[in-house]
């Protein structure tokens, strides 16, 4: 059978999330027999689609992209260059046993579900995060506080909001005024609008109806697509898998000096949490802190809070704090940096949908902190090395880490 993957990225060009699983899972279809390919857009990139074969049976399409400043907002979410692209893909590729979306939005054009409509028998859709009914993806504000869910007049004031962490904090308030200003124009002013948030929901509610079938990784995603007005019977829970291949090489290293070493993976931005860890390692008395090592794995994220990680590295410059930035790493390198790890942190500030590093963490059996949220409890809540711990709350947090330190056994 011929699948089609669209994803956000492929190892080497994506590393984390999605990209991660669409990897394993392509690779999964083409050891059984199948004709797989992956298309993923290449933004900051030119020229054409290029092409590669990863081992027998699986082909990589990339499509570079030229970023552009001041695009209209729509193109954000339905971006037609990604449409023609992809469109002329299906009519000289197709067509496809199934296409199979990993991502939608944040660089993902919403509306090529048409085309893939037209190119494939079964089309399928993983729901990742909130991207198609939340413009910043978590139903978090600029500020990283809880959204009560889409509202066009609430929506057009967020995302012009610059929030604590967007550069320059001058240009980008003032940007925000004049968003305001082209209010009165509708959908017709190239700016994020409330009508031109409305015209998001039409277009994002009539490209999802296209789908043959949902999944859900996490029970709570599911709920809040219900909500929005997905089918529930079209919406299946199910978990993410990875490939097993990955922790082959897992073997424990103790740790050289004695520090117990916890580990934070992933995105280095405000909903991830990272600031609540420094927050907590900052409560703890000098020398609780000599005993502990804190290693944040991962980098900034491809767009928006561009002053939050090196507004982080000055807090842990300044208490001198114990943590370390080694930056982003291979999927093939995850035994690696958990083999040089004691209990893994998981601080996020929005729900989560199952994240990966927490099945990466339970598959070679290392403890885990992680926030108490509907994306994350329904893993761990009866797993006796894990302790869940209230979002946000950097005393709790250090709580924990006192509890580390003297070994008290993790209970949820």
């Amino acid at each position: 059978m011929r699948h089609l993957l669209v994803t956000r990225g492929f190892p080497p060009e994506g590393k984390w999330g999605s990209e991660g699983y669409a990897a394993d899972l392509a690779k999964k279809l083409a050891r059984e027999g199948h004709e797989v390919f992956v298309f993923f857009p290449l933004p900051g990139q030119l020229g054409e689609l290029r092409k590669r074969e990863v081992e027998p049976g699986l082909h990589v399409l990339a499509l570079p992209l030229l970023r552009r400043t001041g695009k209209p907002f729509r193109d954000s979410y339905s971006d037609p260059r990604q449409d023609r692209a992809f469109d002329a893909l299906c009519k000289d590729m197709g067509p496809f046993d199934s296409i199979h979306f990993l991502a939608l939005g944040g660089e993902v054009s919403i509306t090529m579900l048409h085309a893939a409509r037209k190119a494939s028998k079964l089309l399928e859709v993983t729901l990742t995060e909130f991207l198609p009914i939340c413009h910043r993806g978590q139903f978090l504000n600029a500020h990283v506080k809880e959204c009560k869910g889409p509202e066009p007049s609430r929506c057009a004031a967020c995302i012009m909001d610059p929030g604590p962490y967007e550069g320059n904090p001058l240009s980008a308030h003032f940007k925000s005024w004049i968003a305001r200003l082209g209010w009165p124009l509708g959908s017709l002013s190239a700016l994020p609008t409330p009508a031109a948030f409305r015209l998001r929901e039409k277009v994002v509610q009539e490209s999802l109806e296209l789908v043959d079938r949902f999944y859900a990784p996490s029970p709570g995603l599911r709920d809040r697509y219900v909500e929005f007005g997905l089918p529930p019977k079209k919406i299946l829970n199910r978990p993410y898998e990875l490939n097993p291949e990955r922790y082959a090489d897992y073997s424990p290293v103790p740790s050289p000096d004695g520090r117990l070493r916890i580990v934070f993976i992933g995105q280095i931005a405000p909903h991830k949490g990272p600031q609540i860890l420094i927050k907590a390692l900052s409560l703890l008395s000098r020398e609780e802190r000599k005993r502990l090592l804190l290693k944040m794995h991962g980098g900034p994220p491809g767009y928006g809070h561009a002053s939050f990680l090196p507004a982080i590295q000055d807090v842990v410059r300044r208490e001198e704090l114990p943590v370390e930035f080694p930056g982003t790493f291979s999927p093939d390198q995850v035994a690696q940096v958990l083999s040089h790890a004691d209990c893994v942190a998981i601080p996020s500030l929005w729900m989560e949908n199952q994240p990966l590093v927490l099945i990466q963490a339970r598959a070679v059996n290392l403890p885990v902190l992680a926030s108490d949220t509907m994306g994350i409890r329904p893993f761990i809540e009866n797993e006796p090395q894990c302790k869940l711990i209230p979002p946000g709350d950097p005393d709790a947090w250090a709580d924990a880490l006192r509890k580390l330190l003297i070994r008290e056994p993790l209970k949820v």
